[in-house]
């Protein structure tokens, strides 16, 4: 177990790093947040690390799952789905990615009522990008739907 987070925590200290940089927002000075951040996560990690070789007696880098073989498989199969779905959202916009991901993430856990599923995902997916879209101000990944939804919105907001 001490491995699996220790090494989740590296992560997060490298793409804090990342972002401190600049290397995606541009100037960043070590006074911004993410220079705060990044400074916290350089001292935080060691007494993290420290404090879990104290505290566990199991040394192995990778966490033992439990259940079967099968139950491994979901697991993979689920994180496959997240995998693709991330990987084909520049092409299909967000919409149709979250739902496609969600409704086949479903499936590989178990649920197998996609009659039920599928219309209620895509009201909450749809619902969820016209809040970070409008509301928020955030940009999605756009695709042939939402810049049709977009136009719908805009249309509702003129009036017309």
């Amino acid at each position: 177990m001490l491995g699996a987070r220790s090494l989740s925590l590296v992560v997060v200290a490298g793409c804090i790093a990342f972002f401190a940089a600049g290397v995606a927002m541009g100037d960043a000075r070590i006074t911004s947040y993410p220079g705060f951040l990044l400074a916290a996560a350089i001292v935080i990690l060691p007494v993290h690390v420290v404090g879990q070789f104290r505290q566990e007696t199991d040394r192995a880098w990778l966490p033992k799952l439990p259940g079967g073989r099968a139950n491994h498989l979901k697991l993979v199969a689920f994180g496959a789905v997240w995998l693709i779905a991330i990987w084909i959202m520049p092409f299909t916009g967000f919409i149709v990615a979250m739902t496609l991901g969600v409704c086949a993430s479903l499936t590989a856990l178990g649920i197998h009522r996609l009659y039920l599923t599928v219309p209620v995902v895509s009201v909450v997916v749809v619902a969820i990008f016209a809040l970070i879209e409008r509301v928020l101000y955030v940009p999605m990944p756009r695709g042939p739907l939402e810049d049709a939804i977009g136009g719908l919105f805009y249309r509702m907001a003129q009036g017309s």
